[in-house]
């Protein structure tokens, strides 16, 4: 069986993404606090996820968006 990667991610979204979180300092201790106050908030691991996916997908569509109206496109 293959499976497609991308730099050693499942995909190319997906690394796009860890790139967006990761590639800065101040991105990354933002994401790293956020992820440790959302845990601390959660009843479990499965809620905490959940929660923790929410906040990625908001923020990101969020930046996307803003993206795309300063481009013009």
């Amino acid at each position: 069986m293959k499976t497609d990667t991308y730099n050693g991610w499942t995909n190319y979204e997906t690394w796009n993404v860890a790139l967006w979180m990761d590639n800065d300092e101040g991105s990354h201790n933002y994401w790293e606090e956020e992820a440790h106050a959302i845990a601390k908030k959660a009843e479990d691991r499965d809620e905490a996820l959940q929660l923790l996916s929410e906040a990625l997908k908001e923020h990101f569509e969020s930046a996307s968006h803003d993206l795309l109206e300063a481009s013009g496109a």
